[in-house]
């Protein structure tokens, strides 16, 4: 299936990016300073509403089943879901690179890395091996690459068994804040991006098949400066990284004044999350 964004552009993706934080420095310095305790509301407050609120509501009596994640690499999320919930996590990756690191991280966690599956998720080898064979099916990040989402979507369904759960989640670059900044230090991000899928009742429209069961369609991460990406310009890397300082602070105020509610608005929430069930 045609994708927005070329494997060449992912290949190179998982070569160069190297998976540290901009945050690590600051967090030691703050732990240090606070202690591990009050260190804590200064991480990702979109991070927090996943996994503590969003999350927890709907995995923990899973345990023991099978998940895969589409575009898996690499492979940090499915450790930390099979960690978290008793998971038994495989990835679907198709870049060389993507799949290596997903399989040393897989490696390092005690997963065996055959549960890496390195393919084409749209190939007829994937999807007729694995038909109905996970308990849950997810993807992030990976839906709004596409022009025909719901086909995507209806991928996603052939692996999953009657009674599974279906989890996708992209980001929002349509709303007014997100939009801004990509439109105007970013603009490469904009191409290989279907922001028409970015709006929540498109979005729903993708999952409108007669076996899904809704169960929770929804903005999430009430502000998140780490979805954006900045050209090459010394002016837009310094903005950033002046926006991903305030981020901090952004994150404290929201778990003391949100708490578990998060503030979910199309023209500032990072990302869009759908829960549904197929049919038994």
């Amino acid at each position: 299936m045609d994708s927005l964004a070329q494997r060449e552009h992912w290949e190179k993706t998982f070569r160069t990016e190297i998976y540290t934080s901009f945050y690590i420095p600051r967090l030691k310095f703050l732990r240090r300073l606070l202690g591990d305790h009050a260190v804590e509301y200064f991480y990702s407050y979109a991070d927090y509403l996943q996994w503590k609120v969003i999350y927890p509501k709907y995995l923990s009596q899973r345990q023991g089943q099978r998940i895969v994640e589409i575009g898996s690499a690499p492979g940090d999320h499915l450790v930390r879901l099979a960690s978290f919930f008793g998971l038994i996590p495989y990835g679907i990756e198709y870049t060389q690179a993507g799949a290596k690191l997903n399989q040393q991280l897989f490696e390092q966690a005690g997963i065996p890395k055959e549960q890496v599956i390195i393919g084409d998720f749209f190939s007829p080898e994937i999807q007729n091996q694995y038909a109905q064979f996970f308990d849950i099916v997810l993807s992030r990040g990976f839906l709004e690459h596409f022009e025909n989402p719901k086909t995507v979507i209806q991928h996603h369904l052939h692996l999953l068994k009657p009674g599974g759960l279906l989890i996708v989640t992209i980001p929002n670059l349509r709303g007014f804040v997100n939009h801004f900044w990509v439109s105007r230090f970013s603009k490469e991000e904009l191409a290989i991006h279907n922001l028409a899928v970015m709006e929540k009742k498109a979005f729903a429209s993708c999952f409108d098949f007669p076996e899904m069961i809704p169960i929770y369609c929804s903005y999430f991460g009430t502000l998140n400066f780490n979805l954006w990406k900045a050209d090459q310009t010394a002016v837009a890397k310094w903005l950033l990284n002046q926006f991903k300082n305030l981020q901090l602070i952004c994150n404290v105020l929201c778990r003391l004044i949100l708490r578990k509610r998060g503030l979910d608005l199309p023209c500032i929430s990072p990302y869009l999350i759908f829960i549904g069930q197929k049919k038994a």
